[in-house]
Order: C-alpha cells, then sequence, then structure tokens
C-alpha cells in the first residue's frame, strides 16, 4: 500500500486550498441557509408612487377607475403645465405619471377608442403591472359597452367593480410530500461546483505527480506492477471523493432548517454520490491529459465555474438561454442539477413519478463510465509512448 499512503502524503499540499474552498463554501451556505429561514413564498403588494394629472375628476367612470387603481398607486395629485410636472418623475418624487384627458369617462361610455396618457421612468420596476391593471379596467368596461351600448354609466361601473373585486385563490403545491426542500435544492447544487473544483485541485496534483514521466520510469525498476499501483491510486480518489461526500452531507444536515431525515432527502444524497463519481471522472481525466501542475490549477478554476454558471448551479435552469442549456447537456452538472430541481418538487414516491430522476441519475452514471473509460484508454496510450 505504499501509493497509497504518498496518494495522501501528495494529497496534503494541495491542503490549503482545498480547506480554503471548504471555509468559502461553508461561509456561503451559511449564508444562504439563514436567507432560507425567512419565509420566501410571503409578499406584500406595494403601492407605486403615482403622479395623476386628472382633466376629468366629475366623471363617475373615472372616479371609480381611479379608485380601482389605488389599490395600485398612492397618488400623487399635481397641478400645472406637463413640462414641469415631469419633474417629479426626474427626481423620482413617482415613478409613474398618469394623465386622463378631457372628456375620458364620456368618450369611453360613446365606445370611442381612446386611453389614458402615461409617463415613466426608463427601466423602472412597476410600470408593467399599472399598465396591467389600467388595461383590465378600462378593457371590461369597453367589454360591457360592446355587448350592450345602452347601459348607463352607473351600471358600467357597477358591473367593472364587481368583476374587479372577484379574486380567484390561487394555492401553489411546490410538492405532495408535504415538505419544503428548497434549502437542499440550492444546497446540493451549490455544493457540486466545491466538489467539481476539488476534484479538479485534489485528484489533479496527485495524479500528476505519478504521471510524471521520471517518476513513472523509476517505478518500473521496482517490484510493483503497474496494475497494483493503478488501483490504489483509484482506491486513493474515491476515498477522497467520499470524504468530500460526507463533509458536505454532514454540513448540509446542521444547516437545513429541518433536521428531518427522508426519502428525498436520501435522494439528494444519492444524487450527490453518482456526481461525486463524475466530478472524479474529470479530475481524473484532466490529471492524465494535463502535463503541468500550473494549467491544471487554471482549469480547477475555471472549468467548474463555467460549469456551474451554464448548468444551473448558481442560476436557476429556468432562467438560463435554452441554447446555454443545450450546450450544458454535454455536462454532468447539467443532468446533476436536473435530478435535484426535480427532487425538490417531486410529487410523491410512486416510481411513474420518480422516473425522470432515476434517468437523469443515470445519465450522470453513464457519464462517468465513460469519462473513466477514456481516461484509463489515455493513461494506457501515455504508459506505452514513455
Amino acid at each position: 500500500m505504499q501509493v497509497f499512503k504518498i496518494y495522501f502524503k501528495i494529497l496534503k499540499n494541495s491542503s490549503l486550498s482545498l480547506a480554503l474552498y471548504a471555509i468559502v463554501f461553508v461561509i456561503l451556505i451559511t449564508v444562504i441557509s439563514l436567507g432560507q429561514a425567512k419565509d420566501p413564498l410571503n409578499f406584500e403588494e406595494t403601492k407605486v408612487n403615482t403622479a395623476l394629472v386628472n382633466y376629468d375628476s366629475d366623471s363617475v367612470f373615472v372616479q371609480n377607475f381611479l379608485a380601482y387603481l389605488s389599490n395600485y398607486c398612492n397618488f400623487i395629485e399635481l397641478e400645472g403645465e406637463e413640462n414641469e410636472l415631469i419633474d417629479v418623475l426626474i427626481f423620482r418624487k413617482a415613478e409613474y405619471m398618469l394623465t386622463i384627458p378631457y372628456g375620458f369617462g364620456e368618450d369611453i361610455m360613446k365606445g370611442k377608442d381612446v386611453n389614458v396618457e402615461k409617463k415613466t421612468i426608463s427601466g423602472g420596476l412597476y410600470e408593467t403591472a399599472i399598465d396591467q391593471a389600467i388595461n383590465r379596467y378600462i378593457t371590461t368596461a369597453k367589454v360591457y359597452l360592446y355587448a350592450n351600448p345602452i347601459l348607463s354609466e352607473q351600471n358600467v361601473v357597477n358591473y367593472v367593480n364587481q368583476d374587479m373585486n372577484t379574486e380567484a385563490t390561487v394555492s401553489i403545491n411546490y410538492n405532495h410530500i408535504g415538505r419544503n426542500y428548497s434549502f437542499h435544492n440550492k444546497y446540493f447544487n451549490f455544493a457540486s461546483y466545491i466538489l467539481l473544483a476539488s476534484s479538479f485541485l485534489g485528484v489533479g496534483m496527485v495524479m500528476l505527480t505519478f504521471y510524471n514521466v521520471h517518476i513513472r520510469r523509476r517505478n518500473l525498476v521496482t517490484p510493483m506492477n503497474f496494475k497494483s499501483m493503478d488501483l490504489q491510486l483509484i482506491a486513493g480518489n474515491i476515498i477522497f471523493v467520499i470524504a468530500w461526500d460526507i463533509f458536505i452531507i454532514l454540513l448540509g444536515i446542521l444547516l437545513a432548517p429541518d433536521k428531518y431525515i427522508d426519502l428525498s432527502v436520501l435522494m439528494f444524497w444519492f444524487n450527490f454520490f453518482i456526481f461525486s463519481l463524475g466530478a472524479l471522472s474529470i479530475g481524473f481525466l484532466s490529471a492524465i491529459l494535463v502535463k503541468r501542475k500550473e494549467v491544471n490549477n487554471m482549469l480547477s478554476f475555471i472549468l467548474p465555474l463555467g460549469l456551474s454558471f451554464i448548468s444551473g448551479a448558481f442560476i436557476p435552469q429556468t432562467m438560463l438561454d435554452k441554447g446555454v442549456l443545450k450546450l450544458a447537456q454535454f455536462s454532468p452538472l447539467y443532468w446533476f442539477v436536473r435530478a435535484n430541481d426535480s427532487i425538490a418538487v417531486l410529487q410523491s414516491y410512486a416510481f411513474m413519478d420518480m422516473i425522470d430522476i432515476f434517468k437523469f441519475i443515470g445519465i450522470q452514471f453513464g457519464f462517468a463510465v465513460a469519462v473513466f473509460s477514456v481516461a484509463l484508454v489515455a493513461g494506457k496510450q501515455w504508459r506505452q509512448s514513455n
């Protein structure tokens, strides 16, 4: 077991870098877990400061229209020239400026195609919400008048107000299992980057040492054969990765808001373990193909970071471009994130509900086997050529 012992002695040289990865991971994941403790599903409606210029204040329709919009707007009524009023937007006293033209209510009742005027701050966050509220009220009124043009103004606003006050209760059921796994989802997605970077760094450092031409030739004169040496190296790599798995899983248990361990949590762990095989295979192949430690150190920073961004480890895959996601499908990290996201919203433990998860995990395992095979072939060719 001489090689096995030397493996961990060499790994000690990278212990500082690996410890830094672990510390950064602990700090960031602690921040995430603290944010997770706050219920992200609760929110409060915010009313937008809206400058109002009303040239049709006597209209019953306009009065009801503005009463409805007051659910979304804090009105700041202004008087004066519009060129001067625009200052409220410039100086951010209001984010939306609404102008009701003369005879607006009467024109609506006559079925004319009229609308209010608006000015907004470029790039404002609330424009769409107010636009939708305005459009909803006016369009509903037009629909009633189109269906029955002889309706009185009071009847129209009564019907529209009734419709506007009708609310539909919407409930979002994230999973039927009854637990929220958003912490585990984010935690393991982020942990994948740390594991991948550590595999590049730790495994790469050791393998580059053993695959040094001079060391390899020196080993030729020892009683140890290549097969025994390779098996000990593989065993060392597997123990290294499993140690990272255990560290990350134990830390996850410690930080999780809910310490309960059920089948879904076990599936998160299993998915992470399978991914670690893929990460190990990539680090293994990289160490064989790359000849210099400086290049390997650079790759250990760039590749994991790039793969994590395009695969959805940092940003939800739903927010990524389709072209980026197609490129990411060639990485096991993409399928790891897909499996994690699917576990987080699992509806039940029925086989049909979990079949996609098994498929995503299977792809990761196949990827690990394929890359390991390529690495072994590349290693054999390297030995024959040196």
